[in-house]
């Protein structure tokens, strides 16, 4: 019978078409050896895994990345890797492979070169001493991670809560952020920058708690009757509040509000000085987290 000379394949001939959890496994593959022989590269290693669990983060919304949020998070943290053992690594490959697929892929056009190797006899160059540049999402990974451990500080809180900072709350965090090695003051100064200071950065790393972002429009929302659409708006509002911290007027043009309202606010607050009242609350919500 056509049956009795076929042997069932072997369970390590299963196909395995997902190519960035077999990247992923190889990254964790490689980052095993390293402890194994304790090798220099185990840094370089360790920081593309951070990366990945970071852009892992972002998508939340996803529930198979939800599931392992806690584990995503933890990985991100300085303590994790003090002492990580083998077993603790293979632990992260079986649970986050299948998960490297939802990361955002950057697309980059291909440089083609056609360049001749010329060599030169050997001689020995003076280097000039340099210092690195600033990686600000690096900068803003570690701060994130730090930030997890410290939300109970009492500037951080008022953070949180959308109450106004002033000079002395900015300086207790930068001096926290310095101690702690997340960052030099310089890497600390230009990242701020970016964000329009250091208040803004840190909310938008924390964002907003809901109950203090429903307080801070619960004005606006209370001065009139809402529509339904208005109500909705307010509350996808509420929601990027609550995850980024804050936020430009301007914003309310972009996604996601045009996801759901592609016309843009001035179709859903067709009313006179209804979206003016609701751009002063969005600049006096960012203007609290600045001193």
């Amino acid at each position: 019978m056509q049956g009795t000379r076929e042997v069932a394949g072997l369970p390590s001939v299963h196909a395995d078409a997902d190519l960035d959890a077999k990247q992923f496994d190889v990254l964790i593959f490689n980052l095993q050896l390293a402890v194994l022989r304790v090798e220099a590269r185990f840094d370089e290693l360790k920081e593309g895994v951070i990366e990945l669990a970071s852009a892992m983060e972002e998508k939340q919304a996803i529930p198979m990345v939800r599931e392992q949020l806690q584990l995503i998070q933890q990985v991100q943290t300085t303590q994790f890797w003090q002492g990580v053992t083998v077993p603790e690594l293979e632990n992260v490959r079986r649970r986050l492979r299948v998960l490297v697929k939802f990361i955002d892929k950057k697309r980059r056009n291909p440089v083609y070169t056609n360049f001749e190797d010329q060599l030169r006899s050997v001689e020995a160059v003076q280097l000039r001493a340099f210092s690195p540049g600033v990686n600000p999402e690096r900068v803003r990974e570690k701060a994130l991670a730090f930030l997890r451990g410290h939300m109970e500080h009492p500037a951080l809180h008022k953070v949180r809560w959308n109450e106004p900072l002033i000079a002395e709350d900015l300086a207790a965090l930068e001096e926290m952020f310095v101690d702690a090695g997340v960052a030099t003051q310089d890497q600390l100064n230009a990242v701020a920058d970016q964000e329009g200071g250091l208040g803004l950065f840190i909310r938008s790393l924390v964002g907003l708690d809901r109950a203090a972002a429903q307080k801070a429009l619960s004005q606006f929302i209370e001065s009139r009757m809402l529509t339904a659409n208005q109500l909705d708006f307010v509350n996808l509002l509420i929601d990027h509040l609550t995850q980024c911290g804050w936020m430009k007027p301007e914003q309310l043009y972009e996604s996601p509000f045009t996801d759901e309202f592609p016309a843009g606010p001035n179709s859903v607050f067709p009313e006179q000085g209804l979206l003016q009242n609701l751009v002063e609350t969005l600049t006096a919500i960012r203007h609290s987290a600045c001193p």
